[in-house]
């Protein structure tokens, strides 16, 4: 894992809280734009591990989930129509996701960061259900 990713996943979810909590969700509401883009097309490199190869479709699927709580929680602070339904599809994708990585956790922990991205999953599932009860 790199600094900068550690440092803007915790300022992101950080915004996310602000944003949440009522603290000004215009500008929550673009820097979490900003991040979910960063997240989605870049995230996969922030997240390779820096020793030897690596496929990189793990650190991939960890930045698009990343990504996707991001929007989910652009939909709820906008209130948005659509925030529950896009809210329950991203938790159940996350939980779905949590119970692979525990079925394979010796599979990669061998080649990735397990504990970073299990972390990261779990922070994402807790505040992808923010929408429903906003």
């Amino acid at each position: 894992m790199k600094t900068f990713e550690q440092i803007l996943f915790g300022v992101a979810f950080l915004v996310v809280l602000g944003g949440v909590v009522g603290i000004a969700p215009p500008m929550a509401v673009i820097a979490l734009l900003v991040f979910a883009i960063i997240y989605l097309f870049s995230g996969w490199f922030l997240l390779l591990p820096g020793k030897g190869k690596t496929e990189r479709w793990l650190p991939f699927l960890v930045s698009y989930l990343i990504s996707q709580t991001l929007v989910v929680e652009i939909f709820g602070i906008n209130q948005w129509p659509l925030k529950e339904t896009f809210s329950y599809v991203t938790l159940i994708i996350l939980l779905t996701t949590i119970i692979i990585f525990f079925l394979y956790k010796k599979t990669i922990s061998g080649k990735y960061p397990f504990n970073e991205y299990m972390v990261r999953m779990i922070v994402c599932f807790m505040f992808s259900g923010a929408p429903l009860w906003l």
